[in-house]
């Protein structure tokens, strides 16, 4: 399950993309899906709060940190799905805004439980 955090260098970001976090979800949700394949209801996006006390003034605005397990699908399709990604933040209005992509595969196992039970994993690739 891809889970996408938003990552607001500064509160003034972070209130500038709430006002648009419906639209920013439901099109970076388009796009993950619409490469890899995933339901809608295993990609995750949310807005973080801003976890620099002190940001640098030269970094960019926010970073979008796209995180899954390795697919060899998508991790094919790495570059389109970051350029894609990045051009649907674009097309949101964010165009005054400095930001960067991060699609990311994290190798290792992964686990999802429900009302108590695993109902689904991935395992490690070594494995």
């Amino acid at each position: 399950m891809p889970l996408v955090n938003i990552v607001p260098k500064d509160r003034t970001v972070q209130v500038r993309l709430a006002q648009r976090m419906v639209e920013i979800r439901s099109g970076l949700k388009a796009v993950i899906c619409g490469i890899s394949g995933f339901p809608e209801s295993d990609v995750f996006v949310r807005l973080t709060l801003p976890n620099a006390v002190d940001p640098d003034p030269l970094e960019v605005d926010f970073v979008v940190y796209a995180d899954t397990c390795p697919h060899e699908g998508l991790e094919a399709k790495a570059n389109e799905l970051c350029i894609k990604m990045a051009q649907a933040l674009i097309k949101f209005g964010l165009t005054d805004m400095r930001f960067e992509v991060w699609p990311r595969f994290l190798p290792g196992p992964w686990a999802l439980v429900e009302n108590g039970a695993i109902v689904d994993t991935v395992s490690h690739p070594r494995n």
